[in-house]
C-alpha cells in the first residue's frame, strides 16, 4: 500500500498539536531523516507505513487525518516475496491516483 502524505494537513495538524517541527522529528528520530525530506518536497508517496504510525503517535492523530492511500496489487498477500517486489516498485507521484 501507498499513502501520499498531504503537506498542509500535516503541517496544520502540527500546528494544531501545540509542537513544533523540530518538536516533531525529535519524537520520531528513526524517522527523522524521511520526514525531513517529505517537508522539504512539500509532502509526497511512501511506503513507510512505519514512519506514518511514528507520526500519528507524535501527533496523536490518525493516519487518515494527513495521508491519501493506493491499495496495490499483491497488498493482501501473505507472501514476503510479493511484498520484496511491491517495496522494489518506484513510488507513484500523481496524487489523483490516490484516495
Amino acid at each position: 500500500m501507498q499513502y501520499y502524505v498531504q503537506y498542509n494537513k500535516l503541517i496544520d495538524l502540527v500546528e494544531t498539536s501545540s509542537n513544533t517541527i523540530d518538536d516533531i522529528l525529535s519524537k520520531c528520530l528513526a524517522y527523522k531523516d524521511e520526514i525531513q525530506s517529505l517537508l522539504d518536497s512539500k509532502g509526497g508517496p511512501t511506503r513507510n507505513g512505519f514512519l506514518l504510525a511514528s507520526l500519528c503517535q507524535a501527533l496523536n492523530c490518525s493516519i487518515a487525518d494527513f495521508t491519501l492511500y493506493k491499495i496495490e496489487e499483491g497488498d493482501e498477500s501473505n507472501d514476503i516475496g510479493v511484498h520484496q517486489k511491491i517495496f522494489a516498485l518506484p513510488l507513484d507521484y500523481d496524487i489523483s491516483h490516490f484516495r
